[in-house]
């Protein structure tokens, strides 16, 4: 577990994290892109503010495209 998340068993670059039972936040990391959402604001405004003050990083929005993949 890393910063309170927890790593998927079934996917190597999915990681959770609980508050609660019922808010959680999901993250996905792909070389230098990470992917989160969530149920619960707050959790998703700590984890951004946390990256960023962390590491060297800019918030491209929305996600549109992943991967090739057309988002909607």
């Amino acid at each position: 577990m890393l910063c309170g998340f927890k790593k998927s068993i079934s996917e190597a670059t999915l990681y959770t994290k609980y508050k609660g039972d019922t808010e959680l936040i999901i993250v996905s990391i792909y070389v230098d892109d990470i992917i989160y959402t969530g149920n619960c604001q707050e959790l998703m405004d700590v984890f951004k503010a946390e990256m960023m003050y962390k590491y060297e990083m800019i918030d491209l929005g929305l996600l549109h495209h992943f991967l090739g993949m057309g988002v909607i």
